[in-house]
């Protein structure tokens, strides 16, 4: 179990004598057929005591138990919290849950999280999720997300809200479907012959019957009231008023407190101020107090403290009395009190519980040891909200913790704050800067991409920096970022395969999830999509327990959709790259939008839809993403190509590709079109051999197809046609686009390939082996032209006779042609079809489509 959160999802021990309350443990148990009761009532009414009473009617395994506090209202920490109290009844699904959990980093995504919940639950077993002190929840992003929850809960999900207020959720619809059991507090308030039971159960049953009716009149059936009043020996002055509650805050101070003996008023005071108590806090301020022994007293007094199950001994205070203690706490000199806290947060440390030793420290604004704690620490959603929480201006004080929080901006998001921060990481170090450090991080920003940058740092100097592994780790990432975005697609791999080494004994799951992540993209852009699906599939271990339906929105992260829409554009699996976009129409970020648009645009002109296109394009222009023509380069191809880029933007393009100090592969395949759509036919020859050399000598899939393209169409404007030269190139071209499944770049060159067909036929398939023509003829059908069989007429003839069963004989009688001429065609179909014998010749034909 997390440490963090550990303390949160234990359920009170029941106290062995307490009054019955049959009737009010009745109506709850009527509640548990609903999907929502609500047990609304003020402090000190029994509702959480009379509800784990009636949880006893339940098996065990069929409750959970989570108690909320104020850092509650945070989608991070409440959803971090129901996680782990359910997780017991996730079963196999348990890993999809954390795996989804750690990505969901904006607050629009938590209602995505809940909804993904509710699909791992098991539908087989009544589940009762019961969230103590409920109030606390009002927070709006909370709030949507348990919105959407409730209304999709399955019937064998049952909530169960313990609050002293009304719940910020909506519960109206529920209340309509009578779906809803709601108790109030009229339905906690004491009878008679209850709150007399209570008396006598705490030893004052010789109470005369004149006092038993004052002390009872004062509770006015107000459980916590009557247990304060009882805890006095003094009932001489006790007279019914009905308003309990006005004396409780004076009497728990002055009549309980100051009543104690001096060792456990010492006690009580120093220890209310914490979540809960236990043996190691106890002994760090009263070493000489025997915690196990206080602990039995402080019960013996009924003091109404709540135990916590678990291994350990804790136990809490009734908020009432908790409050009425830490008002006294608080009078001491504020340096005495922070002096406390400091020795508290250490105890918490050293016990385990990181989140209330993380919360003090934060109290404290002791923000070095904070971040001491959380760079030592695995990164999750709860580290992430500390790591929030500290300073800027501090945070930058310290560089692991300063690039830790540029990290956490980058994964939220949140282009303006990482803006900020980049600024001062530039400001406070410049000698890291100098060495290269930061260098190419503006590119994290999506725009001006090469601010400040002049060198990049080598694997070597990032070891060798001051900073931890996690940090080191970060800054190899950001190297490889850079060297995709100027398809240096080896050195890309190279640096993040570094940065997986750096990270794997640290365990930061964000950082190793972009590492994956970002791998499946650069194997994307090279042109390999089986390794980069087979990372995604690593990255996603449960996509396959998932149907294709529209609640797969929740089941990918944002990055996880943009990727596999790549994939399938590239592809040409027109159908899922439509249906991954569709989770991403709705997006609202404006990077995330961008990205959206350019994959739109790119999807209606593979679907020749161009007019869309265009328009998509028009409007990607108009964000702040893609204005550099880097980035949309590769968008640009399918533009020239449908003559809808203008002159002006052609020549702008050239003006910047020629000033640019780095060029990528990309913009160079671009740029080579360029100048053969103008005509520069000779210019555009060289700059495709060079691509053509580094692709090849680099292995990247997808430009050695595209060069191939290109420089076949290059070649089909001269004035003799090379078929050798266009041969070969088709060829290399065809054998990477069967073997990765590349088919995009076959369809930007439609129109050469149609030239091709046209004017060498048969003879442009020479030396293709069987799966090559199959794929040749799959593009033939996919961009809808004209198909050349593998074999000539005569041999179909021949073929489709074969297929009936005909002999030689047969087969030359019928076709008019001798036994001999028909022998050579049947050799020929074999020598094409790369069989040895008539059964597989027709089997092979049929498998690749050229016979019924």
């Amino acid at each position: 179990m997390d440490k963090l959160v550990s303390s949160r999802i234990t359920s009170p021990v029941l106290k062995k004598n307490s009054i019955t309350r049959a009737g009010l443990i009745r109506k709850i148990e009527k509640g548990f057929d609903k999907k929502v009761l609500v047990l609304e009532a003020g402090a000190g009414h029994g509702k959480t005591s009379a509800l784990r009473k009636a949880l006893n009617s339940l098996a065990e395994n069929q409750w959970c138990w989570l108690s909320l506090a104020d850092d509650s209202n945070v989608p991070t920490t409440f959803w971090s919290y129901v996680l782990e109290s359910i997780s017991p009844y996730l079963a196999t699904e348990k890993a999809a849950a954390y795996d989804y959990f750690q990505q969901c980093l904006q607050e629009d995504s938590f209602t995505d999280f809940a909804l993904f919940l509710l699909d791992l639950i098991q539908p087989d077993q009544e589940l009762y999720l019961v969230l103590d002190d409920f109030h606390f929840v009002t927070a709006q992003p909370v709030v949507d997300s348990l919105d959407a929850f409730i209304a999709a809960m399955p019937k064998n999900l049952h909530l169960v809200l313990i609050t002293r207020y009304k719940p910020a959720v909506y519960l109206g619809q529920l209340m309509l479907e009578q779906d809803l059991y709601y108790l109030t507090e009229k339905d906690f308030l004491l009878s008679d012959l209850e709150a007399n039971e209570l008396i006598t159960l705490n030893g004052l049953g010789n109470l005369s019957l004149e006092m038993r009716q004052g002390l009872v009149a004062k509770a006015d059936g107000w459980l916590g009231g009557l247990q304060l009043l009882l805890l006095s020996s003094d009932f001489s002055n006790q007279q019914g008023s009905g308003q309990a509650k006005r004396i409780i805050s004076d009497y728990l101070a002055k009549e309980i407190l100051d009543k104690l003996p001096e060792k456990e008023r010492n006690f009580l005071v120093q220890t209310a101020y914490y979540p809960f108590v236990f043996a190691e806090l106890s002994q760090a301020f009263f070493p000489e107090i025997v915690y196990s022994e206080m602990l039995r007293k402080l019960q013996e007094q009924n003091l109404m403290l709540t135990v916590l199950s678990g291994e350990k001994e804790r136990f809490t205070y009734h908020p009432l009395l908790r409050e009425a203690f830490v008002e006294r706490f608080l009078q001491q000199p504020q340096s005495e009190i922070n002096a406390q806290l400091t020795i508290s947060a250490a105890v918490f440390q050293e016990a385990g519980y990181l989140d209330d030793c993380l919360g003090l420290l934060l109290e404290l604004k002791e923000y070095p040891k904070l971040m001491e704690i959380l760079l030592n620490q695995p990164q999750n959603l709860r580290t992430t909200f500390y790591i929030q929480q500290v300073p800027d201006a501090i945070a930058i004080k310290n560089i692991d913790f300063a690039i830790q929080k540029l990290f956490y901006y980058y994964i939220r998001l949140d282009y303006q704050k990482l803006e900020e921060i980049l600024g001062e990481l530039e400001k406070n170090y410049p000698d890291l800067q100098e060495m290269g450090a930061f260098d190419g991080m503006w590119l994290l920003l999506g725009t001006e991409f090469y601010k400040g940058q002049s060198t990049m740092i080598a694997k070597g100097d990032i070891i060798s920096l001051p900073v931890n592994n996690v940090s080191k780790a970060f800054l190899c990432l950001k190297c490889a970022m850079v060297f995709y975005y100027d398809n240096d697609f080896r050195q890309a791999l190279d640096y993040v395969e570094e940065s997986r080494t750096l990270n794997r004994n640290s365990g930061n799951f964000f950082i190793s999830y972009m590492n994956q992540t970002f791998l499946a993209q650069i194997y994307e852009e090279i042109g390999d999509f089986e390794q980069s699906l087979r990372l995604l599939s690593g990255t996603y271990d449960q996509l396959d327990h998932f149907s294709d339906d529209a609640k797969e929105t929740v089941n990918y992260h944002l990055s996880f959709e943009l990727t596999i829409t790549g994939i399938y554009l590239k592809k040409m699996a027109l159908t899922e790259a439509e249906a991954a976009l569709e989770k991403l129409a709705r997006q609202k970020h404006p990077h995330m939008r961008a990205s959206y648009l350019y994959n739109y645009a790119e999807l209606m002109y593979l679907k020749d839809e161009q007019k869309a296109a265009l328009e998509a394009v028009q409007q990607l222009l108009m964000t702040d993403y893609y204005k550099n023509p880097r980035l949309t380069s590769g968008l640009y191809r399918y533009v020239l190509k449908n003559d809808q880029l203008s002159a002006e933007k052609q020549e702008n393009y050239i003006a910047d590709y020629q000033q640019e100090k780095k060029l990528s592969i990309s913009n160079t395949l671009f740029y080579g079109m360029l100048l053969s759509a103008r005509d520069q036919n000779q210019q555009a020859m060289e700059v495709t051999n060079h691509l053509l050399e580094i692709s090849r000598k680099e292995r990247i899939y997808l430009r050695i197809i595209g060069a191939d393209l290109l420089k076949i169409e290059l070649l089909l404007k001269a004035q003799s046609l090379n078929k050798r030269m266009i041969r070969d190139l088709y060829h290399e071209a065809i054998h990477y686009g069967n073997e990765y499944e590349i088919l995009n770049e076959f369809f930007i060159y439609r129109k050469e390939i149609d030239r091709l067909i046209k004017e060498m036929g048969n003879e442009l398939m020479e030396n293709f082996d069987t799966e090559e023509r199959h794929f040749h003829q799959k593009i033939l059908r996919l961009l809808e032209l004209d198909e050349v069989t593998i074999l000539s007429h005569r041999e179909m003839d021949v073929l489709n006779e074969l297929a009936l069963g005909l002999t030689n004989k047969e087969i030359s009688a019928k076709l008019y042609i001798s036994v001999a001429t028909t022998k050579t065609h049947i050799l020929n179909i074999y020598r094409k079809l790369e069989v040895n014998s008539r059964v597989q010749a027709i089997e092979e034909a049929r498998r690749i489509g050229i016979l019924d």
